[in-house]
């Protein structure tokens, strides 16, 4: 026994054993700093496409019936930015060799795994939780709010025009319309439909004046005709579908990016203990 510890012992201080230590435990210092600006790199990622997310969906959360899809965008937006911290953090004591900020750094990366992979697998559980919730509520704002809350007037109008869809769905279709309070309180005569149901010349979303194929006969201001929807002037797709589709798709990428990042900081965490135990 006390000849395999000396033996141990002579290998640990040989020149030969030094300089392959010296070697490796550099080796896995630059390894860390690399992977540190992959991971900065991912946050900077995570931040872009949570920002995107908020940006480009917050209009359409009064619709969703939930707010899970832009809480989860704002998780990985906040983590992203700490990962970035962290990240930065790492690398100086990569760079320093100090086991304290090496421990340090495990830590807080394990903490942050898990949030984001909260946030990477809340992404992927909305999508199961939008069918009903989002056509009720889609239903009930149509028929209670349109005309008189600024913010469902926004989200359907914006819904309507870029997915090119009116109402909610066949259940709910265009002539539930007529049984909104947005109808009644329109001056007569009354028109059928929002003009965002109207189609565009060449399905152009325009600002300002948009140039629609015939809005007297979309709206049926002046009585329905006969023909009437007609698809050459009225969109006629139901907007249930072609929205949770857009939503299902947007939620793939948060919790694919998520999911990502969290395989990112594993890595970092296996780096970091093994930086840890080489320092001495």
């Amino acid at each position: 026994m006390s000849a395999g510890i000396l033996s141990r012992f002579r290998t640990r201080h040989s020149p030969g054993y030094g300089k392959s230590q010296f070697a490796w435990e550099r080796g896995m210092k630059y390894t860390l700093c690399c992977l540190n600006a992959l991971i900065m790199l991912g946050g900077l990622t995570v931040i872009a496409v949570g920002t995107w997310t908020v940006v480009d969906k917050l209009s359409l959360e009064s619709l969703l019936g939930t707010n899970l899809y832009i809480s989860a965008a704002w998780i990985l937006i906040g983590t992203g930015c700490a990962v970035i911290c962290i990240a930065l953090f790492g690398c100086f004591g990569a760079i320093r060799g100090v086991r304290c900020m090496l421990m340090t750094y495990f830590i807080i990366l394990f903490c942050i795994f898990f949030i984001l992979l909260l946030g990477g697998i809340l992404g992927y559980v909305f999508r199961d939780q939008l069918d009903e919730s989002m056509r009720q509520q889609m239903h009930d704002t149509m028929i209670r709010d349109y005309g008189f809350v600024d913010v469902v007037n926004d989200a359907w109008d914006a819904l309507q025009q870029a997915l090119r869809c009116c109402a909610v769905d066949d259940e709910y279709g265009l002539t539930n319309w007529r049984h909104s309070r947005w109808h009644e309180k329109e001056a007569s005569p009354r028109p059928f439909l929002p003009a965002t149901c109207c189609r565009t010349e060449n399905d152009a979303i325009l600002e300002g004046h948009p140039q629609y194929v015939n809005l007297t006969a979309c709206q049926a201001r002046s009585g329905k005709p006969d023909d009437w929807p007609n698809p050459e002037y009225v969109y006629t797709q139901p907007c249930l579908g072609l929205a949770k589709h857009e939503v299902k798709e947007h939620a793939v990428i948060l919790g694919s990016v998520g999911i990502s990042i969290a395989g990112l900081l594993v890595l970092g965490m296996i780096f970091a203990m093994c930086l840890f135990r080489e320092i001495e």
